[in-house]
């Protein structure tokens, strides 16, 4: 067991919410699709005094498919004495525990580590512990953490205690832990770096699923104001994101400055922060996506082909509609065997839809277009006054949007207004012809949209 205690908490926080890979929590009356890596977190710098100042912090987040971060902080001993600096950069995130059937209990499975590149003065840090706590929430002194060992046996125990979950996964802080020598008056750069996926999170009950079909990212600042003086002396925090997806974009909190096409930047100086700046980034989808209910036939027959494809790797539903052609959903050439993926409306518009645009294949260049597979036909079933009106669309072999007209125009139409979860009228795809991709077999569509 490690203990961190009464020390002066010296916290750069990149609260930065992602996504790693997708798992389905089953609590007593329902469950979440997430992701298994929530975010990273706060550099605690472990001394008895505050005398180490930060003077410069610059963030860069490009977003697209991923997030793609660099982080550059500029840290200051100001004091007359060397120091020994001991630096714990945290991840929350989860750890599974799997139930063995050989040994009739549980056993811990993986957790999941973003393993970001950590520089100082551009040597890498090479000589990392790795230590866990408990309470996923806990970025203050005193911090109580674990060996991996030690951590092992209590999520046992956790596990045992929460036997309603299927594959419970506990929320955990994982500490990296280094060590550096600061002279009188030196200043270094420390840097991180990674690429990792968006954060999402769903809530499935008996009923079915409730999504607002976004993705989001958060950067949590507050933390910063325990280094010395409170204050992070010169702040500046850049997003560079697809133009195209301008309108489905949010940045938090106000303060951001446009700059030009696709970026916009935070800047302040002498920053005091606190929870009411984090910075945040939304982007929205205008469709969500599901499989619907199967019967036990019907899942066994085809279940798989359409469950697995939903949140495929990185290339998950939400980017299907999200008005970029920079992102895409993506599936596997198994997905021709699932009769339907069902599109409904993330807000409920009054709208009738008379034409569709579809950009088939990973559209973001002309490389990856022709790399991956993409749809060749496409069938639409479109329900509508209780009947079912199906189209079969002829796509071209181009990365640029097609745009064709329906043969029965429609309009989603809530079924059940009264009820805790809307019901619209089924209209789904499903994926019948492809373009071979020359590289890889995943199957892409930029974006999907229903136009008047």
């Amino acid at each position: 067991m490690f203990i961190l205690k009464n020390i002066n908490c010296i916290c750069l926080f990149f609260g930065f919410i992602l996504v790693a890979t997708s798992s389905i929590a089953n609590a007593n009356f329902g469950g979440y699709d997430r992701g298994e890596i929530v975010g990273v977190g706060s550099i605690l710098n472990v001394i008895e005094d505050n005398d180490i100042s930060l003077e410069k912090e610059r963030l860069q987040f490009i977003v697209d498919q991923r997030v793609k971060f660099s982080g550059l902080f500029e840290f200051k001993n100001t004091s007359d004495k060397p120091k020994l600096v001991t630096f714990a950069f945290p991840q929350i995130t989860f750890w599974q525990v799997l139930y063995d059937n050989k040994s009739g209990g549980y056993a811990p499975g993986k957790y999941f580590d973003q393993e970001p590149r950590i520089t100082i003065n551009e040597v890498p840090v090479k000589k990392l512990a790795r230590l866990f706590s408990y309470d996923q929430s806990n970025f203050s002194a005193p911090i109580i953490a674990y060996t991996q060992d030690e951590m092992q046996s209590r999520l046992i125990d956790w596990a045992n205690d929460n036997e309603t979950e299927s594959s419970p996964t506990k929320p955990i802080l994982l500490w990296l832990v280094f060590e550096k020598s600061l002279k009188p008056n030196e200043t270094i750069d420390l840097s991180i770096k990674f690429t990792a996926p968006w954060y999402f999170i769903d809530e499935y009950w008996s009923y079915g699923r409730i999504t607002n079909g976004s993705r989001f990212f958060e950067y949590i600042t507050s933390t910063a104001n325990t280094w010395k003086e409170g204050t992070v002396k010169d702040f500046e925090a850049r997003f560079i994101f697809p133009e195209d997806a301008s309108d489905k974009i949010r940045f938090f909190p106000e303060g951001w400055v446009k700059i030009q096409n696709g970026e916009a930047i935070y800047r302040k100086l002498n920053y005091k922060p606190s929870s009411d700046n984090h910075l945040r980034v939304k982007w929205f989808s205008n469709l969500a996506m599901e499989i619907g209910n199967l019967s036990l036939e019907e899942y066994k027959t085809f279940g798989e082909a359409c469950y697995s494809n939903l949140n495929y790797k990185d290339y998950q539903w939400r980017f299907l509609s999200d008005h970029s052609a920079k992102t895409a959903w993506c599936v596997q050439p198994n997905a021709l065997k699932c009769p339907k993926f069902l599109l409904k409306p993330i807000s409920e518009k009054v709208s009738i839809y008379k034409r569709v645009a579809i950009q088939t294949g990973f559209a973001k260049s002309k490389r990856l277009h022709q790399q991956n597979s993409r749809p060749k036909t496409i069938t639409l079933n479109i329900e509508k006054d209780e009947k079912v009106y199906t189209q079969k669309l002829h796509m071209e072999d181009t990365e640029q949007i097609q745009i064709l007209q329906l043969d029965q125009p429609f309009q989603f139409v809530n079924k059940n207004e009264t009820g805790f979860r809307d019901e619209y009228n089924e209209v789904s795809l499903r994926i019948d012809e492809i373009y071979k991709g020359v590289k890889w077999d995943d199957i892409c569509i930029s974006e999907l949209e229903f136009l008047p």
